[in-house]
């Protein structure tokens, strides 16, 4: 259960969001309610609009939704044609649904049953059905993030929803993020994300890339060296 004190620190990091952050999080949720029902249990907020460092120029609202049943093809729909309308307006959305069995049955990659980015608009938008279920390498971070720093938007179970992620499955979607900016040559994301990296492997931190970046200058890691140093121990974890 989560304590007062950490929740009230979790709603103040909510409460400095910008306003049309928090508006737009308001309709989500509201979609949410009206596509899902009452199959819905829990929507979380993680990445950077929970932790810190959130850009409004540029940074996604992440949002992970648990539910108690498999979704139905209108349900599907319904959170699609929501998402289009309101991704982008004005900051861009990442959602992932997953139902509250597949978590407590851990594995990974564990199995999602919708996933939306804008990454994924035309094809949404082209199709006649949205994509269904399948397996996301990333929801290792996503679930760790939520259950370590996340703020709950609408509960009924609250974080005890939410398994302890293994470690080595948090590191497996770590190792998976970097080879993704790798192809996608995405130099700058790769080494803020080595930075908080860095911090989970020496301290067991779970830090957003802001908060990684002051982690590695208060250790007198030049951010150009830790991807390098980051992908090393994580080799070394593989040992």
């Amino acid at each position: 259960m989560t304590s007062p004190l950490r929740g009230q620190r979790r709603l103040e990091r909510l409460e400095r969001l910008p306003a049309s952050a928090r508006a737009q999080l308001a309709r989500v949720v509201e979609l949410f309610r009206s596509s899902l029902g009452s199959a819905l249990l829990d929507v979380f907020l993680h990445g950077s609009a929970a932790t810190s460092g959130f850009d409004p120029a540029r940074s996604d609202l992440d949002l992970l939704a648990v539910v108690d049943q498999r979704l139905a093809g209108g349900q599907r729909r319904r959170l699609a044609a929501g998402l289009l309308a309101v991704s982008g307006d004005p900051h861009p959305v990442e959602v992932s649904v997953v139902t509250l069995a597949d978590l407590q049955r851990w594995r990974h990659p564990c199995p999602f049953e919708f996933h939306y980015s804008e990454a994924h608009r035309a094809r949404f938008a082209q199709a006649d059905e949205p994509p269904s279920v399948g397996l996301d390498e990333d929801l290792a971070a996503h679930v760790s993030v939520a259950k370590a720093r996340g703020v709950a938007l609408l509960g009924r179970l609250g974080v005890v929803a939410l398994p302890t992620v293994p470690r080595c499955d948090y590191l497996g979607a770590i190792r998976s993020d970097f080879a993704w900016a790798e192809r996608e040559g995405l130099r700058a994301y790769a080494s803020a994300n080595a930075c908080r990296t860095l911090a989970y492997l020496r301290s067991g931190q779970i830090l957003s890339k802001t908060e990684g970046l002051v982690w590695c200058a208060r250790h007198d890691i030049d951010a150009s060296e830790a991807l390098a140093l980051a992908l090393r121990e994580l080799v070394g974890e593989d040992g």
